[in-house]
């Protein structure tokens, strides 16, 4: 057991805030996610080569999720460049048959 001799009021300050010090230490605050980056149809059958009425197909049978504001359609970029090889491979298929 320690022995505290206490001279004044700033040393009891001092020693309190040693104390409870390591129990406020602010953690780190985790970055707020950054909004989507959408594109329109356009700009989205551009990237993927393909028409406007089969992006429309894609998008209806469930490859591509689409986000709807109002009557604008669009697609989320991170999504579309993560899946952009699964995609690709299912829109070559279907040009070739």
């Amino acid at each position: 057991m320690q022995e505290f001799v206490i001279t004044n009021r700033s040393e009891l300050l001092e020693l309190i805030r040693s104390a409870i010090t390591p129990f406020f230490i602010p953690k780190e605050q985790p970055e707020p996610p950054k909004p989507p980056v959408l594109l329109s149809r356009k700009e989205v059958a551009a990237i993927l080569k393909i028409t406007l009425p089969t992006l429309q197909k894609h998008t209806d049978s469930g490859l591509l999720k689409a986000h709807y504001v109002g009557r604008r359609v669009l697609y989320d970029q991170n999504v579309l460049s993560k899946n952009l090889d699964n995609i690709s491979k299912v829109i070559i298929r279907h040009k070739r048959a």
